[in-house]
């Protein structure tokens, strides 16, 4: 278990958890240092998009700036804005796809139950790949 203390950082002071070509993010709260959730900062370049999938858990998600479209599970696409939220389900009905539609970069908050960090992708065929998020 993991001893919970305050936390108080600057953002820029964090270090990248992943960078790819086109997106980059930041654990902000998660097994070091957090009991219950996994917090994190992403961001993607224009026109990037993370492919269709769903968490086994429950995910709230906060744009906190840029302009995009969120598809869901159903194929219905929302726009995304700064101050947009979405609360995606466990498994396949909160399915969903991110896609940065405008000139400049999509950020966004995420938020998870700490106990797992799976994630499925959605293949064209239906299959799913379990991997690490």
């Amino acid at each position: 278990m993991t001893k919970s203390t305050m936390i108080v950082r600057d953002l820029v002071d964090i270090p990248n958890e992943t960078e790819r070509v086109n997106a980059s993010m930041k654990l902000l709260v998660d097994k070091r240092n957090a009991e219950n959730l996994r917090v994190g900062y992403m961001w993607w370049k224009p026109g990037s998009k993370v492919d269709m999938h769903y968490h086994d858990v429950e995910e709230l998600q906060l744009i906190l700036y840029g302009n995009g479209r969120l598809t869901d599970c159903e194929g219905k696409r929302h726009p995304l804005r700064a101050g947009t939220m979405f609360h995606c389900p466990p498994g396949e009905s909160g399915a969903h796809q991110i896609e940065n539609t405008s000139q400049f970069p999509l950020c966004l908050l995420f938020i998870y139950p700490r106990q797992t960090f799976l994630s499925i992708s959605l293949k064209p065929d239906k299959t799913s790949n379990r991997k690490p998020l």
